[in-house]
């Protein structure tokens, strides 16, 4: 079980205090919140600063699964995290203004940009 939560919400550090949280394929509130589990204590670990959540290859269903991301947004911008967005395809962008859904955050293209921005903010670098 702890394995496939692992592989379900894999967080990445790729850079000093930095982490990436790649979420692929379906997302669901049961999915945001083990990715919220295995991501709090690796803020901790690592003494990060910036979290990027990718969305490249993630695939929202509906509403309730897009608020789920804008709570764990909220929840790590409440643990002091400065929280980015990449990736957001077509399809999500669609559902977040049918929604009226409000990420509240920064989105970036890629992750490339979005490491780019807070290589350069404070409190991120070596």
């Amino acid at each position: 079980a702890d394995e496939l939560a692992h592989l379900a919400a894999p967080v990445l550090r790729v850079w000093p205090r930095i982490l990436v949280l790649p979420l692929i394929g379906r997302v669901d509130r049961e999915r945001m919140t083990v990715a919220l589990a295995a991501l709090i204590p690796r803020i901790a670990a690592d003494q990060a600063r910036a979290v990027i959540f990718d969305l490249t290859g993630a695939a929202f269903i509906d509403v309730e699964t897009a608020e789920s991301l804008h709570r764990a947004l909220r929840v790590l911008r409440l643990q002091g995290c400065t929280v980015v967005v990449a990736g957001v395809l077509p399809a999500l962008a669609r559902l977040l203004v049918a929604s009226d859904v409000r990420l509240d955050v920064v989105v970036h293209q890629t992750i490339a940009d979005a490491l780019r921005v807070l290589m350069q903010a404070p409190g991120t670098s070596t």
